[in-house]
């Protein structure tokens, strides 16, 4: 592994809980898409995002997940 590339959770309100991170972490706010950069930690990118407090969320799986984390891997 060389690091984590995204930590997702649900929250009743995540746009409120993402704009804290970026106001009081300066954690850049999770990019819209693949061509705008997201935060950066040392020595690689990292998406920090609360997602949708639904079951039916899909970015969360499975549906009774609170949390999910992305690893960054090296393959040879």
């Amino acid at each position: 592994m060389t690091g984590i590339g995204g930590v997702f959770f649900r929250a009743h309100n995540p746009d409120r809980i993402n704009r804290w991170y970026a106001t009081h972490l300066g954690v850049d706010l999770a990019p819209e898409s693949y061509d705008v950069s997201s935060w950066w930690q040392k020595p690689g990118p990292t998406v920090l995002a609360a997602m949708p407090a639904s079951a039916t969320a899909p970015s969360v799986r499975p549906p009774d997940a609170s949390l999910r984390e992305r690893r960054l891997v090296e393959t040879k």
